[in-house]
């Protein structure tokens, strides 16, 4: 039974994501505040403001960003993390499936196989829109290149979000072929692992013409969309785990 074991952990594993959780809101709100950076410092610039509006202006884009980032970065190791998981489960249900009944799921092991080659986040260069944004703090003293770094920046953000959002689409297609698959093996009740529509791409690239402004907004909703895959993709767990190892008999369906 260690098949089923590795099965029960992975799903303990995804368990500990909790787009609701307090730390992941407050962080929300902190972000929504890196358009107010350049909004201080532009105003700083041309109404010849004080200097403590500038100093004030930088922590605020310091918490925006940094909070921003966070989320991105959640987001898109979370992303990461779920596709991973997936395609490790779907290897150990084929292999649970063929020990069961004698049947392989062949169609299934090629979809995992190219799954996981065709799965991509980009991940690894989101320290670049980090950098970037880093840079536009620093850039205080011109305006114009703060703005000019600071949309870079939103627009960075924009992409991952976007190659996010692409992810997890494709996620949700593999997901319901997977169902599809082991459906048409063995007796199971579908679960509708479908969510809709994640988020359109407009939503997406108005976060970075407005400042970074909707960006967090959208970051979270994609996290609310990741969440609501992880529980449907829970109660597809239950009733895969319940007709392979809890009924007396498995029937196959074909």
């Amino acid at each position: 039974m260690s098949v089923v074991k590795r099965m029960d952990g992975i799903i303990r594993e995804l368990g500990g994501f909790n787009p609701s959780s307090r730390v992941l809101l407050l962080t929300l709100y902190l972000s929504l505040l890196s358009p107010v950076y350049i909004i201080l410092l532009s105003s700083s610039a041309l109404l010849n403001l004080p200097d403590e509006v500038v100093s004030s202006s930088l922590i605020i884009g310091f918490l925006g960003q940094a909070s921003t980032s966070a989320l991105m970065l959640y987001l898109l190791s979370n992303v990461n993390q779920l596709a991973d998981n997936i395609a490790e489960y779907t290897s150990l249900v084929a292999d649970l499936i063929r020990e069961k009944t004698g049947l392989r799921v062949e169609p299934l092991e090629a979809a995992s196989r190219e799954f996981k080659r065709g799965f991509r986040t980009y991940m690894g260069w989101y320290p670049l829109a980090i950098l970037v944004g880093l840079i536009s703090l620093l850039s205080y003293g011109t305006l114009l290149y703060a703005i000019i770094l600071f949309e870079l920046y939103s627009a960075l953000n924009s992409f991952f979000l976007a190659q996010a959002k692409v992810s997890l689409e494709g996620i949700v297609d593999y997901l319901n072929l997977v169902e599809e698959e082991i459906s048409a093996v063995i007796e199971i009740r579908k679960t509708s692992l479908s969510i809709g529509v994640l988020l359109e791409d407009r939503v997406i690239a108005f976060g970075s013409l407005l400042f970074n402004s909707i960006t967090p907004i959208a970051c979270y909703q994609l996290l609310l969309s990741l969440g609501s895959i992880v529980d449907k993709f829970r109660g597809f767990h239950v009733e895969v785990k319940y007709v392979l190892t809890m009924k007396e008999s498995v029937k196959p369906s074909r």
